[in-house]
């Protein structure tokens, strides 16, 4: 992906200053940079495991009330032509 950055003058001054004292490429700084922020800021959701978010979202489905028990919501009530 490419992208173009509009940086303010006191961002760019920062960026070169911090370039010019590391010989590195701006564009490996940038890169650097934003990989780092990324690592550091994922949703906690990201870092579950696969059965707690099963959990979480048992739970969930549990605490949910049905509005209208009334409705028959069986398969066979789905599919009653097919049988």
């Amino acid at each position: 992906m490419d992208l173009n950055l509009h940086l303010t003058p006191e961002t760019e001054i920062k960026l070169h200053e911090f370039v010019v004292s590391t010989g590195r490429r701006p564009e490996e700084v940038v890169l650097e940079a934003l990989h780092d922020k990324l690592a550091n800021e994922l949703p906690e959701s990201a870092s579950i495991t696969t059965e707690e978010w099963l959990h979480q979202f048992d739970t969930w489905m549990s605490s949910l009330v049905s509005h209208n028990p009334n409705v028959d919501d069986s398969r066979d009530s789905f599919y009653s032509d097919r049988w």
